[in-house]
This record gives structure tokens, sequence and C-alpha cells, in this order.
């Protein structure tokens, strides 16, 4: 299947590759936002090279949110539209995609990971996007502590390449799905590779050993960034189907029209109607 539509992914690849050229080497990109359903403005900027990261860039104007959020939430809604009855959780809570969730979504939950320094910081952006009463609540995707199908989906943006131990993740995301539920998840993805990279591991004292150069992800409360472990590749899918998910893929979307172009992968996994646990 992927193999038979390689010139339409290379034309689309090369499309986003050539943005820059047309676009200014800052600014934005007019289209329609579908998170706030009406037009918007999409910010950029470039990087020193020249080129765009078109999956953390495209900001819209009004919702605040990126292209890799806009992707995954738009999937969300379309899966589950009933906002009203809908159980969501966010493994994020102090974020722009996590304001956009709680106002459509009357029964959604999120959370945070973090130490007793942190979450002080976590709170402020969190009162910040929220309002002062909003409480921040953590939780360890490895050993959530919600009751079993206790949602009716699972959203997860760039979270799980930061979990060393990330088949219990998955695992947990399996277990609080009530029957039918839907994962929506976000990762670096290496379209082009059918293993996983092992970036880094816990050793048996407790200490990080890094197994390739070190790579760091964006904290809005720490300027260190955050360790990835993980870079993920198609047997991402396995692990899933080996939690038990029914089914499990990958989904491209690209929709010029809202600021979405190539490399914006998201992975859809159910879990079965009849839960065979």
């Amino acid at each position: 299947m992927f193999a038979s539509q390689t010139r339409l992914f290379e034309s689309r690849w090369l499309w986003g590759q050539h943005l820059p050229t047309a676009l200014v080497r800052s600014g934005g990109f007019d289209g329609w936002c579908g998170a706030c359903a009406q037009p918007a403005r999409f910010s950029f900027e470039s990087r020193e090279d020249g080129t765009i990261d078109l999956r953390e860039q495209m900001v819209c104007e009004y919702c605040d949110l990126n292209a890799r959020h806009r992707v995954s939430l738009a999937l969300l809604a379309e899966l589950w539209p009933d906002t009203e009855k809908a159980r969501i959780y966010a493994t994020e809570q102090a974020s722009p995609a996590f304001r956009w969730l709680r106002t459509q979504y009357a029964r959604a939950v999120g959370s945070e990971f973090f130490t007793e320094d942190q979450g002080q910081l976590l709170a402020q952006y969190l009162h910040a996007l929220l309002g002062q009463e909003a409480r921040l609540h953590r939780e360890d995707a490895t050993d959530l502590s919600f009751e079993a199908e206790s949602f009716n989906a699972v959203i997860s943006s760039d979270v799980l390449e930061h979990i060393p131990d990330y088949k219990a993740a998955l695992a947990n995301f399996y277990r609080v799905l009530a029957p039918g539920g839907d994962l929506v998840l976000t990762v670096p993805f290496l379209d082009a590779s059918q293993e996983s990279l092992r970036r880094a591991e816990i050793d048996d004292d407790g200490e990080i050993k890094h197994l390739v150069e070190p790579e760091y992800h964006g904290d809005p409360v720490s300027p260190d960034g955050v360790l990835a472990f993980h870079s993920f590749g198609w047997d991402l899918l396995d692990s899933l189907r080996d939690c038990g998910f029914e089914s499990a893929h990958w989904c491209l979307p690209w929709q010029p029209s809202q600021a979405i172009f190539s490399g914006l992968w998201t992975v859809h996994a159910r879990k079965s109607a009849v839960d065979a646990q």
C-alpha cells in the first residue's frame, strides 16, 4: 500500500520542502483553522538553514495550536463528535491543546508528569492558560490511577518518546479505554525504518545511559528540554496490537488550506468493542 503511493508521498513532501521559497523567511500563512472553524493566519519561524518545521510551527493566531496538535485533535473530534458525553483523557494539561480540549469536551481530563519543582512552574503556566481555578493533576502514564474502561478516547501528543518503558504506557492506555475506545497518538516517527530506535535507557543504578546522540525536545517550563528515550518506527503498530488493540495504523493527513503539510504522521488505534480481557 505504502509502496504503491510512493510518488504521491514524494510530491507532497517536495511541496512542503519548497514551501519556504514561496514564503518570507518568517511570517504567516493564510488559511482555514479547523479547530477554530474560521479563517486564520498561521505563524512560523524559519530555522537557520531556511527550512520550516511544518510539524511544530504553523501556529493558529486564535487557538495557538500548532499543526501537530490541530491534526490529532481533528482526528479525535471526528472519532468522538459527542462532546457532551465522550470521556477523554489527555497526557497533557498545561498546554494550548488541553485548553482547546476543555472548551470542546465537557468530560475531558488531563495530566502532567513532573517533579515537585517542575510542578510549581507548571501550575503557574496552567493558571495562565485556564485560570486560577484550574488544578494541576499528576499521572504516571506507566501506572495510571484511573479505573479500567474509564475513557472513550485517550490522546497523547509527543509524550511516549520520553517514557523509558513506553510499552507499559501503551498497556495502561489500553486498560483505561472502554471497549470500542480510541487512542490518538503522535510521536517522532522514522517513516523509513521498520524498527524503532532506542535512544537512551535507565541502567540498574537508576542512571540514564545514552545509546546514541542525546536528543531533547521542547519543555514549557525548562530551557533544557526533555530527553527523548525513543524514536519510533513502523513496529510501534506491532506494540499496540500486542497490548490488545484490535487495529492500529499510521495516518498521514494532507490539507494545505489548513496549513497541514508533509510529515504529520498520527497513530490511530482502536480497542475492540468486545473487550477480550
